[in-house]
């Protein structure tokens, strides 16, 4: 019998381890005299209810921003370049719909990546957030987890495979005004890890049974060096990318340390208007129309040091920003009760390069609706004479 190929070991060690329109209503009057009767018909329509119902947070609603390393706070005009398109237009809408339990959803998980145990409620268990864990949750050894709500995202961790890392001081040069640094590394070195290749294709195998078909080429290598390996995905829907990420991570060993994705399929709820980039400008000014767009890997180093550049370099002092192009996307929100969808939207640019722009929902008011979100002063009531 041949020897099993460094791929088959490999896998084989990972694996141990609504609306409709109502009928016309008739209303019939009768007349003054005993001896008359005049009939009226009137056919009214009911309102349709929006689809999607968001909770208004309020956040940024006087279009105001604040830099997260200092107090300033900069009140934004928002407006529409002259270029910028006031054609409306259409778009699908898909719902998150989650199916089975979610015993039966870590139950099949657990079967692949070697996790066993009973199923229980989280410790932050909520109704709103309702988690689930199968596995350590002492961090003493691999476990399963997954938010039965939204996309019913699942995540696993096996904690006992991170080891800390060794580090030693690095003083500063003498007379050089700098601080003095750290350079750390593994405790082990010369482990195995998985090629880039076979990385990939474990990846493709557990998307898989998560519910995730995607092609090898599409499984992005994020990270590859002495600390480990790993890669990522994202889920498709309607033929485009959307925010739903899926990914792997091993250490050397090679141990796989982590993993995630989610339950849920995306269900059409059918093409709706949307407003026109033009339109879509002024819903800069609330946090409440925004919505995470669909991953970009090529840009997200790009971005990360962009965004660092323009803290120190345009400290968003200006109280005006134009909009002065756009791209037709999808974007991921969150409605007022804790379910997912996907809906159109545009990534509005204010700038030339690939971070400077925002993502905002483009349907039609009606449609979705921004639900006010009441708060309750849950302070003691005060007794008679105090202040």
């Amino acid at each position: 019998m041949p020897n099993p190929s460094p791929f088959s070991r490999l896998r084989q060690g990972l694996r141990a381890r609504v609306g409709h329109t109502p009928a016309p209503v008739f209303v019939l009057g009768a007349g003054v005299a005993l001896t008359m009767v005049v009939g009226l018909v009137v056919q009214t329509v009911a309102p349709q209810p929006p689809l999607i119902v968001i909770a208004d947070s309020g956040t940024f609603a006087e279009g105001a921003d604040s830099l997260s390393e200092s107090s300033l706070f900069v009140e934004f005009d928002y407006l529409a370049g002259e270029g910028l398109s006031s054609q409306s237009g259409q778009g699908t809408v898909y719902e998150m719909v989650l199916e089975g339990t979610p015993e039966g959803a870590l139950r099949t998980l657990g079967t692949f990546f070697g996790v066993e145990g009973d199923v229980f409620q989280s410790e932050y268990f909520s109704p709103q957030w309702q988690g689930y864990v199968m596995g350590s949750q002492d961090w003493s050894g691999p476990s399963l987890t997954v938010t039965w709500n939204g996309s019913g995202g699942w995540y696993y961790t096996d904690p006992s495979v991170w080891v800390d890392p060794i580090c030693e001081d690095i003083p500063a040069p003498e007379g050089s005004g700098e601080l003095p640094g750290w350079e750390c590394y593994p405790p082990e070195s010369g482990l195995a890890l998985p090629s880039p290749a076979e990385a990939q294709a474990l990846a493709q195998e557990a998307f898989r049974v998560g519910g995730l078909d995607v092609a090898t080429e599409d499984i992005y290598v994020l990270s590859d060096d002495e600390w480990g390996i790993g890669v990522s995905a994202t889920m498709v829907v309607g033929g485009e990318p959307t925010a739903l990420e899926w990914t792997m991570y091993w250490v050397p060993g090679p141990t796989l340390a982590s993993a995630s994705g989610h339950s849920g399929r995306a269900v059409s709820r059918g093409l709706f208007d949307t407003v026109s980039p033009a339109d879509a400008v002024q819903r800069l000014a609330s946090g409440s129309w925004w919505g995470a767009p669909a991953l970009d890997y090529e840009h997200s180093d790009n971005h990360l040091h962009a965004e660092e550049s323009l803290g120190e370099e345009q400290p968003f002092v200006a109280s005006e920003l134009t909009i002065i192009g756009s791209t037709a996307t999808s974007v991921l929100v969150w409605d007022a009760l804790g379910g997912q969808w996907i809906v159109p939207g545009y990534l509005l640019s204010y700038g030339q390069e690939e971070w400077e722009r925002a993502s905002v929902i483009s349907l039609k008011e009606g449609v979705i609706m921004l639900q006010e979100v009441t708060t309750i002063d849950e302070s003691p009531p005060q007794e008679d004479g105090e202040d």
